[in-house]
């Protein structure tokens, strides 16, 4: 474990030199992004390994130009670029709701509609079987099979 940490931490240090960063800068600074869209997404997914959700959040959401602060209804909002979209990162987070509203968000669907609507395929496959990810850990177990066997159009 140890280990594992000691690598984890020199990679930490390695992707925030390349940007020019380093670990002990105030949090603000290290959570904007650096232009550098891969290495952000790396740093990201690290933070996300190592348990700093909370700075992996802010850097995510200000690579779509987003805060914290703003309303649910604007952080659910979908950016256009599925790799920077947090709806993956809320489910670690168990942020499900905000998640699902994401996911639902990009395919244009709200949690209100009808389920026969929201077991409609939406055509992207990837969101499709997120849904069905997030909903079986949400215990919507029956509109994930649902939204999975009309996919393969199939009915119940």
């Amino acid at each position: 474990h140890w280990q594992l940490m000691g690598k984890n931490q020199q990679a930490e240090k390695l992707l925030l030199a390349i940007v020019q960063k380093t670990p002990d800068m105030p949090e603000a600074e290290l959570c904007k992004p650096s232009g550098q869209h891969h290495i952000d997404l790396a740093l990201v997914r690290l933070w996300e390994v190592i348990g700093r959700n909370g700075q992996a959040e802010k850097l995510l959401l200000a690579m779509n130009r987003k805060t914290p602060e703003m309303p649910e209804a604007e952080l659910c909002t979908p950016s256009g670029k599925y790799d920077i979209d947090l709806a993956k990162h809320w489910q670690v987070m168990g942020k499900n709701e905000q998640a699902e509203k994401l996911l639902l968000a990009m395919i244009q669907k709200t949690p209100e509609l009808p389920e026969v609507e929201l077991c409609k395929p939406s055509g992207k496959h990837d969101i499709d079987l997120a849904l069905v990810g997030l909903w079986e850990v949400m215990g919507k177990n029956e509109q994930a099979e649902k939204l999975l066997l009309t996919m393969r159009n199939r009915t119940i």
